[in-house]
């Protein structure tokens, strides 16, 4: 999507500072490269055009991008060997620069796919900066690190043979994932139905309907449809963020490079 400044909704370039990073590392010294930014997510401080500076643009690819496309096939649209190439050779040099002290380094038996941000190829690039994630955005559609089938429940099937696997009623969600959606949205929820996306839904045709987006942790993109209740008072729903419920175990997505690292992840930083 561009805007009439011509400038892209999101943006996921390598060699920049990775500026989320630089706000929540606990080692000054540490840095960490690789940034994704969306219109929706810069800080107030940065401009979009800072991060498409260049000297040049010597080459570009265009593709169609459906809702439920994913990195994979968004990738198999593209001539992608000239892009990991470049990422080769750039996570080479900062490997052999950072084992530069290191005699025992061989750069031909590293098998790891990133270190400090430096990828090796673009889908490592676009996945662990969470690019599908800002890029979803841009059309509400909310990311989950979970799989949301295991809270779907089924509806009871026809016991009559010729009618067996057949219903009319829908799929809804458990009631451990609409008091969590309650929570993290702060809509009161009273009962939400899930329907899988496909290419045969027509989203115009939920207009007089109420209904959020979602891609869990399988790539797989659902559309929930809800039903609240009752008047929503915000002092009530924050006393129930108090309480201890088995969906506490539910999180958002989080950048993926940033775990395993000590006191910096954003789970680190929840869970403290």
């Amino acid at each position: 999507k561009v805007f009439n400044d011509n400038i892209p909704y999101v943006v996921c370039r390598q060699s920049i500072n990775d500026i989320f990073y630089d706000v929540i590392r606990a080692d000054e010294n540490r840095e960490m490269v690789g940034c994704c930014i969306s219109k929706d997510t810069i800080p107030t401080n940065f401009m979009m055009s800072e991060l498409l500076t260049c000297s040049g643009v010597y080459n570009s690819q265009i593709v169609n991008y459906y809702i439920d496309d994913t990195i994979e096939s968004v990738l198999e649209c593209l001539e992608v060997e000239q892009f990991d190439n470049m990422l080769e050779n750039l996570f080479k040099e900062h490997m052999i620069l950072k084992n530069r002290n290191n005699p025992l380094f061989d750069f031909s038996s590293c098998n790891i796919l990133q270190n400090d941000g430096w990828c090796r190829n673009l889908s490592t690039l676009l996945h662990e900066n969470n690019f599908i994630t800002d890029f979803d955005i841009m059309r509400n559609i909310q990311a989950l690190d979970f799989d949301l089938s295991e809270f779907i429940i089924s509806p009871p099937q026809h016991e009559d043979t010729e009618l067996e696997g057949k219903t009319d009623q829908p799929d809804h969600l458990s009631k451990e994932v609409v008091v969590w959606l309650s929570r993290t949205y702060r809509i009161p929820i009273k009962n939400a139905l899930i329907i899988r996306y496909d290419y045969d839904i027509d989203l115009a045709e939920f207009d007089n309907t109420v209904y959020m987006l979602f891609r869990d942790s399988t790539n797989t993109t659902y559309i929930v449809v809800y039903v609240c209740e009752g008047e929503f008072l915000e002092a009530e729903l924050e006393e129930k963020y108090k309480e201890i419920s088995p969906s506490d175990k539910i999180r958002l997505a989080f950048y993926n490079k940033y775990q395993g690292l000590p006191g910096e992840s954003y789970k680190d930083i929840i869970k403290n």
